[in-house]
């Protein structure tokens, strides 16, 4: 399950280079638009509320980087939340384990062609210890479903431990 959001007015920005594909992948209903010109987090919140009516949601793992507001709402819902920090410790052995189970096929992203591309998008960073983490600054264009993945696959690998390395 993936879902991609991203503000209407992104749709008409003609700076915004991706524009055409992004109305593409609107009108396939693999990008659900926001009102407005930024991300309406509410609208996040209330998707993942309505999940978890349907699936047995065991934890949702959020960027400690200005995730307060959603992270407590969710709290507040009842449900389980999960700091995932943007650091080598924590990315790298997702990013690896992750890497293994795609190219095993054990993973798949059901056709998702938003995922595909900011998948193809991610530049890794390497530390001295060999330890990797994406980085957006060096990825030639957007990489956020990718980062989500990441950070959803890592929560997800907590209550699988047999799948974390």
């Amino acid at each position: 399950l993936t879902r991609h959001y991203l503000p209407e007015a992104q749709l008409q920005n003609p700076a915004n280079k991706n524009r055409a594909v992004y109305r593409q992948w609107v009108q396939a209903g693999w990008i659900r638009t926001t009102a407005g010109d930024c991300i309406d987090y509410d609208r996040i919140r209330d998707d993942i509320l309505n999940d978890s009516q349907n699936f047995d949601i065991k934890l949702v793992g959020f960027d400690t980087w200005n995730a307060t507001h959603l992270r407590t709402q969710l709290q507040g819902a009842g449900l389980d939340v999960e700091p995932f920090p943007q650091t080598y410790m924590r990315f790298s052995p997702v990013a690896k384990s992750a890497e293994v189970f795609v190219n095993r096929k054990v993973i798949r992203h059901n056709g998702d062609p938003v995922l595909a591309w900011t998948m193809s998008n991610v530049v890794m960073e390497t530390d001295a210890n060999a330890n990797i983490k994406p980085n957006k600054k060096k990825s030639a264009n957007k990489i956020d479903p990718a980062i989500a993945f990441l950070m959803s696959f890592g929560t997800w690998q907590i209550e699988h431990e047999e799948f974390a390395f």
